[in-house]
C-alpha cells in the first residue's frame, strides 16, 4: 500500500495546492465580494473535497480486500492444519494397533503316517499320511475366535491354483490364542497312500499338500486372515515339509 499512499497524498496536496492559489488569486484581484467567484470556489473546493474521499475510500477498499485474503490465507492455513493433527492422530493409532494387534502365522508342519495305528515319519504303502501345522501368535496382545480350516490332499505337481479350494465345512470349534502362544491342528489323508504314490512323491511328479486359512479377530475388532500352502520336499521322504511358491499371507 506505500506506493499508493503515497502517490495519493501527493495528488490531493496538489489540487488542494491550486484550489488555494486560485482562491488567493481571485482575492488578490479584488473579486472576493463577486458572487459568482466564490461559487466557483466553492464548487472547486467540494469537487477537491470529493476527490479526497474518493482516494479515501479507495484505499480503504484496499486495505480490506487485502485483509480479507490475508483472513482467507490464515483460515486455510487453521484448516490445513487441523488436517495435518488429524492425518497424525490416525498414523499414529494406526502404527500403534499394528505394533499391538496379534498375528498368527505358520511357522512350519510335519507329515507323518499312520500305519496300523503306529505313526511313523516317512511313507507307508496302505496308511494315511496326517499333516500337523503349527500355529503361533507372534503378536503382543490376544488373538480372539481363533478358526482353523485345514485341508490335505494329493496333487499332481505342478498343481493347479484352483484344486486347493477349501471346503465350506465350518470350524468344529473357536478358541483365543494368547500372546507368544502356540497351537496344532491335523488334517487325514481321506485315502490311503498307494506304491506307486510313494514312487511319485519320490520323483517329484506328485506332492501331498498340506493347506488352508485361519481366520481371527484382535483385540480392536479388526479380522484378519492367515492363509498357509505346504508340501513333502521330493526325493527321500522324511516327515518335513516346505512351503509352496504359492497360496501363503497374512492379512
Amino acid at each position: 500500500m506505500g506506493k499508493a499512499f503515497v502517490c495519493a497524498v501527493v495528488s490531493v496536496a496538489i489540487l488542494l495546492g491550486l484550489t488555494v492559489g486560485w482562491i488567493a488569486s481571485i482575492a488578490v484581484r479584488g473579486l472576493a465580494t463577486d458572487v459568482t467567484a466564490w461559487s466557483v470556489a466553492g464548487a472547486v473546493l467540494t469537487a477537491a473535497a470529493t476527490i479526497v474521499l474518493v482516494v479515501v475510500t479507495a484505499l480503504l477498499w484496499r486495505v480490506t480486500d487485502r485483509s480479507a485474503k490475508a483472513a482467507d490465507v490464515s483460515a486455510s492455513a487453521a484448516l490445513r492444519s487441523v488436517e495435518i493433527a488429524t492425518e497424525t492422530a490416525k498414523l499414529t493409532e494406526d502404527t500403534a494397533k499394528r505394533q499391538l494387534r496379534a498375528y498368527i502365522v505358520v511357522p512350519g508342519a510335519v507329515l507323518n503316517c499312520d500305519a496300523g495305528g503306529s505313526l511313523r515319519p516317512y511313507v507307508v504303502a496302505g496308511s494315511r499320511a496326517i499333516g500337523t501345522i503349527e500355529l503361533v501368535n507372534t503378536g503382543q496382545t490376544p488373538a480372539l475366535n481363533v478358526r482353523v480350516k485345514i485341508q490335505i490332499g494329493l496333487r499332481s505337481v505342478p498343481a493347479a491354483a484352483e484344486s486347493f479350494g477349501l471346503l465350506p465345512n465350518p470350524p468344529a470349534s473357536t478358541t483365543v490364542l494368547g500372546a507368544g502362544r502356540q497351537s496344532r491342528s491335523d488334517a487325514v489323508l481321506p485315502s490311503t497312500i498307494l506304491s506307486a504314490t510313494i514312487s511319485n512323491l519320490a520323483s517329484g511328479s506328485e506332492a501331498i499338500f498340506l493347506f488352508g486359512e485361519i481366520s481371527y479377530e484382535d483385540i480392536f475388532g479388526e479380522s484378519h486372515v492367515t492363509k498357509f500352502r505346504l508340501r513333502n520336499k521330493s526325493g527321500v521322504y522324511d516327515g518335513s515339509m516346505t512351503f509352496s511358491d504359492e497360496g501363503n499371507s497374512i492379512e
